[in-house]
């Protein structure tokens, strides 16, 4: 119903002025300093509202469950297959930046990895993926990643999918990048993130960059996977130099 609206009923400059006007709103509800946002507060916010057990809660607001599970379901087969390429060994060691309403934390979870250390902004949503998710023996923690040093030496896979463009703060998502996924890669260990590859800011919670912004950030590592279409951006990983 979102949308047919949205293409056949809505006229899409009307829809572009309810979108900035709404966004103007929530932007000053959470309004933090600088160029940035309140985005603890936000997140725990709408995961409450939207219900945290809905693992869609994050998905694309202007598109019905039906198609953003197909989305979400193309997303988890690309997810697995990119995994599948780095030929990991039996249980390796993970970490997940922003875990969200845990879907792909429960991707892994069905890979059988179990050495699994999960950080969000919030904790709004452990409860319910740990309600989901039968048998996880990871760990789910709340810690701001743009801001806080998280310490997992020797991952072999880290991630963060769907999050990155929440970062907005440049500064912050740099430090997040050079300090919390380089140095907790073990050499040979890979790095998947996505984003739309533009710099162009979008909503207030919402900001992309480019491929460069990535290597910048990712000292001592080489791409992997060239950028893949994957739902509204691309996801493409990395893999840390060495043995």
């Amino acid at each position: 119903m979102k949308q047919f609206l949205r293409d056949f009923v809505v006229p899409p400059g009307i829809l572009h002025l309810v979108s900035r006007f709404q966004d103007a709103r929530e932007a000053a509800r959470y309004s933090g300093s600088g160029d940035d946002y309140d985005a603890a507060r936000y997140w725990k916010s709408h995961y409450r509202s939207s219900g945290p057990e809905r693992i869609f809660s994050s998905a694309n607001q202007g598109l019905d469950d039906e198609e953003n599970r197909r989305q979400y379901e193309s997303a988890r087969r690309i997810f697995w297959s990119m995994v599948a390429d780095f030929g990991l060994g039996p249980d390796p060691r993970v970490l997940e930046i922003g875990f969200g309403t845990g879907f792909y934390t429960g991707i892994v979870h069905r890979m059988g990895f179990r050495d699994y250390l999960g950080v969000d902004i919030t904790d709004a949503t452990i409860a319910g993926i740990l309600a989901r998710l039968d048998g996880f023996r990871g760990e789910l923690v709340r810690r701001d990643a743009g801001q806080e040093r998280i310490e997992r030496p020797g991952c072999d896979l880290a991630y963060m999918v769907d999050v990155s463009q929440h970062i907005v703060n440049d500064d912050k998502l740099a430090f997040c990048l050079r300090e919390n996924v380089v140095p907790n890669l073990k050499p040979g260990g890979y790095f998947i993130v996505t984003d739309e590859l533009s710099a162009r800011s979008k909503l207030f919670y919402e900001k992309t960059r480019t491929l460069d912004f990535y290597r910048d950030c990712m000292a001592g590592c080489e791409i992997f996977h060239q950028p893949i279409s994957f739902r509204d951006k691309y996801v493409f990983s990395f893999r840390r130099v060495g043995a």
